[in-house]
């Protein structure tokens, strides 16, 4: 049985997309993008792991309450096959959208043969790795060179311009700060 590696599950957060979503963090990330804004996903032995069916149980637990998942990292398409088998998972049991990141561009998932497969799977996916200098976060990019791809009519950009850009949650207790522009709510605390 194949197992994702799994950084953290968010049941509720405004900040990783439109509306209320679910978000999962994938644990592990080849690329390893200077200045990331998730270095501590970076390590592949980090996190934990669980079932894509597991996974799906966590999410249709939460189905009501939520619009959609936001899968981001990580690196997503480092696990792949995994992640195939979440995503036909949601896709088949849920209603719900999906919105993935990933560091590769658009070329490299087409020459991984993955380009289709994705367009059937997922609403939005945010490509491209991030560049420290050209840092400017606006909707789901962080730099300005990260490109949406949207496979279906579930979004527009301009949906994804009033997205808070960072966001603070509490999760079993403890204090998360979460989104896309998370330096200045850290810099509250510093």
């Amino acid at each position: 049985m194949t197992k994702l590696r799994i950084h953290q599950i968010i049941k509720q957060t405004r900040a990783n997309g439109p509306d209320v979503r679910l978000g999962i963090w994938i644990q592990g990330c080849s690329r390893n993008c200077p200045g990331c804004i998730n270095p501590e996903t970076h390590d592949i032995s980090g996190g934990y792991e669980l079932k894509p069916t597991e996974i799906l149980s966590i999410i249709l637990e939460n189905e009501n309450e939520i619009d959609g998942v936001s899968i981001s990292g990580g690196e997503p398409l480092d696990q792949s096959e995994e992640l195939r088998e979440l995503l036909h998972l949601i896709k088949s049991k849920t209603n719900l959208s999906v919105i993935m990141w990933t560091g590769y561009t658009r070329t490299e998932i087409e020459e991984k043969l993955l380009f289709e497969e994705l367009s059937k799977l997922v609403d939005l996916i945010v490509v491209g790795p991030y560049i420290e200098e050209l840092h400017e976060p606006k909707g789901l990019t962080g730099s300005s060179n990260q490109e949406y791809i949207f496979f279906t009519k579930k979004y527009t950009e301009q949906d994804l311009l009033d997205i808070p850009s960072a966001e603070i949650i509490f999760v079993d207790g403890e204090m998360q700060i979460t989104g896309i522009n998370t330096e200045q709510i850290k810099s509250w605390f510093e």
